[in-house]
């Protein structure tokens, strides 16, 4: 009689090799169960964010970020780019082509923080802290139609439909006077002494549609303008100007000085009042060129640009700006005096089709920093997916992979076949990792495999590696295949081999070299502060992953199978307990069944939450869930609590192996860290009773149990 156990759930899912020879924790088979910290969970649900969509699927999903870090959902469905307005996923840009497939890059620069969206019908350019505007890029003389990313301060665009094959990029955005222009005092408006509000639109656009704002600064003079007859060089300035009537903190606009010009323009913070005529500035103007006549001071109220869309002024003036289309509304605390044009405002902007991230021009003879056009026409197939790795760009085909490494100087370049036995079947297939690139290499469809391109430890070539060798991925269809990152997973989108869209997500766990499958038909991913979006395969639908105990609404549909365990013999045996361990929420449960020698699942018992084995003198406290949109276990904690059960086995067959499966039934936590099989009797080496029937076959198969064998 002897006992065996499993004390860690390391080993994920097993199933390339037969079941009897796999780990004895791992899982032949399973589904909405996952391996980590040395136990199996019930995977979490899916909470739906904003409305639910119609049938169809996502398209195109990403965050993007404003200045303060403050996140925007993006996401393309149908004919539409939509941004999450609080819960509500609102129209930015229509009449898209409806099936296309769209692919996001986030860019920051001195101008704003942008999102851009490239596809089959253009590029354009959204504002992330106005997201409700945007503009079209797209200019035939200056880019191009197709799928985008932005890396080093360039975008690359692939998937032109006059082009499959064509790698390009832009120029280099250098983020300067080549690229922003500076307005100076536009006029707004003129004061009368009473009006506070102002609205309008700055002018920048003209009929240049494409051109964004930024540092927007509006004015509006409050007192008389006052002559400057002396300013000094000195840490603190001193001006003088007579009868200036200014108290310290005033913001001063100094203009029109001769000598001392690089003063000109600067709104000085008035310091100290010495006299009627003389006061100090903040400003230091030691290293200026020595006051030499003129000049005019006036106090105002300044608003200052937030890189947000809001506008505050140093005494509680506020105001709105939207930097694509220009609008603008301003409300001062002190309403500017009585004079004509006194409202005025600087600010810069940009055209990214000038010499920026969306200009793919280039000259006769080309330069650093211009845009480029390299062909990667092996094999005649389209580029899927271009990807950043440790020495360049690769683009990946369905049986090819080129490499495009452009040296430092951006003069020169090697356009070059990679590798000709690996390749893609949808462009979301493969991901840029700090490791690597990752993707599901599909170049043999009858055995895919997940491969990482990575960099030879003995040398600096980077080479294809072989992940998770234990994994059979030909279960799955990879024709519209995502993978990205999330936690310590790459996350594998497919469908098994009967769906016709995707059902499944692999989480395949990088540092424990586990792979876990659940059943989410997801076709994007998004990530923001720790949390899993994703977008359907089969509705305009984006869901919160990983969230709470429900399935939008549904109880969670799993199951676990082990190993087919012999314990290491082929004798017959019998068994007479099971012990389980683990933590368990109070409402949550889960069956046991057992499969001896292939004959059926039977149901050996349950784990109950409210169970006398279960000790609620010892809670955990493991963070707000959902169950839809309603908590359970308080107002922000759930409990679970620890569990250590026993069931007693009956009618237990000779049988040769056994497999567990676990079943959870509720809504709830559950995990399991170890199990136990105790007092194990090993009887004779026979074949188990339900086989002994086809003993003593006649040479011609035809009958069975003949009174003896035939030779």
């Amino acid at each position: 009689m002897s006992n065996q156990e499993i004390k860690l759930y390391k080993s994920g899912v097993s199933n390339l090799l037969d079941s009897e020879i796999i780990p004895s924790d791992a899982a032949s088979t399973a589904n909405n169960w996952y391996t980590i910290d040395g136990r199996i969970k019930l995977i979490p649900g899916k909470l739906l964010v904003g409305a639910s969509g119609v049938a169809g699927s996502v398209t195109g999903e990403i965050f993007g970020y404003k200045i303060d870090g403050t996140k925007v959902h993006w996401r393309k469905i149908g004919t539409k780019i939509q941004y999450l307005n609080g819960s509500t996923w609102t129209d930015t840009i229509t009449g898209l082509t409806s099936s296309a497939d769209y692919s996001f890059a986030n860019y920051s620069s001195l101008a704003g923080t942008f999102t851009f969206a490239g596809g089959i019908d253009g590029i354009f350019k959204m504002h992330n802290a106005v997201p409700g505007s945007f503009n079209t890029m797209y200019d035939s003389t200056k880019n191009f139609k197709g799928k985008i990313l932005i890396d080093k301060g360039r975008m690359l665009l692939w998937d032109r439909v006059e082009d499959k094959t064509g790698l390009y990029g832009s120029y280099i955005d250098v983020q300067n006077s080549t690229v922003y222009t500076t307005v100076t005092a536009e006029v707004l408006g003129s004061g009368n002494g009473t009006t506070l509000t102002f609205t309008g639109t700055l002018a920048f656009k003209g009929t240049t549609l494409t051109r964004n704002a930024f540092a927007v600064q509006p004015y509006g003079q409050l007192s008389a303008t006052r002559t400057i007859t002396a300013i000094t060089q000195a840490g603190n300035a001193q001006i003088t100007a007579a009868g200036h009537g200014y108290i310290a903190a005033d913001r001063v606009l100094i203009e029109s000085v001769v000598g001392m010009t690089q003063i000109n323009g600067s709104f000085a913070t008035v310091l100290a009042v010495i006299d009627a005529n003389n006061f100090t500035i903040t400003q230091n103007t030691t290293g200026m060129t020595a006051y030499s006549s003129g000049g005019t001071a006036k106090k105002v109220e300044l608003f200052t640009d937030s890189y947000l869309g809001t506008l505050t002024s140093q005494l509680g003036g506020t105001g709105t700006i939207n930097y694509i289309t220009g609008a603008y509304s301003i409300t001062f605390n002190t309403a500017p005096i009585n004079s004509a044009n006194d409202v005025q405002a600087n600010y810069q902007h940009e055209n990214s089709n000038t010499q920026g991230v969306t200009d793919f021009s280039h000259t006769a003879i080309r330069v650093a920093g211009e845009g480029f056009q390299f062909p990667q026409d092996e094999g005649g197939d389209a580029i899927l997916s271009v990807l950043i790795g440790a020495d360049g760009y690769y683009s990946i085909k369905k049986q090819s992979a080129y490499r495009l490494l452009i040296n430092n100087t951006d003069t020169n370049a090697t356009n070059e076949i990679y590798r000709k036995e690996l390749g893609l079947q949808s462009f979301r297939g493969a991901i840029s990792t700090g490791g690597g690139i990752i993707f599901m290499n599909t170049a043999n469809q009858e055995k895919p495999e997940m491969t990482i391109l990575k960099k030879n430890l003995t040398g600096d070539a980077v080479i294809p590696e072989i992940l998770f060798p234990q994994f059979k991925f030909a279960n799955y269809l990879y024709d519209d295949c995502t993978v990205d990152t999330y936690e310590r997973y790459i996350l594998v989108a497919c469908k098994t081999l009967e769906a016709t869209n995707n059902d499944t997500i692999l989480l395949c766990d990088l540092t424990n070299k586990t792979v876990d499958i659940t059943s989410f038909a997801g076709r994007t991913f998004a990530r923001s502060a720790g949390d899993l979006f994703m977008g359907s395969s089969v509705a305009q639908s984006v869901y919160k992953l990983f969230s709470g105990f429900d399935d939008d609404g549904f109880a969670i549909s799993n199951f676990w199978t082990g190993k087919a365990e012999t314990w290491g013999s082929n004798r017959l045996k019998k068994y007479r307990k099971l012990r389980l361990k683990g933590s368990i929420s109070a409402d949550q449960s889960y069956q046991v069944y057992i499969n001896y020698d292939g004959s059926g699942d039977q149901l050996v018992g349950t784990i109950v939450g409210n169970a006398s084995y279960v000790d609620y003198s010892s809670p955990q406290s493991i963070g707000a869930n959902l169950i839809g949109s309603s908590q359970i276990g308080g107002d922000t904690l759930v409990n679970i609590y620890p569990y250590f059960a026993e069931l007693k086995l009956h009618k237990v067959p000779k049988f040769r192996n056994r497999m567990v499966t676990f079943k959870a039934l509720g809504y709830g936590y559950v995990d399991i860290d170890s199990q136990m099989d105790l007092d194990i009797d090993l009887y004779e080496e026979r074949l188990p009773s339900r086989f002994r029937q086809k003993q003593h076959v006649n040479l011609a198969g035809t009958t069975t149990d003949n009174p003896n064998p035939q030779y």
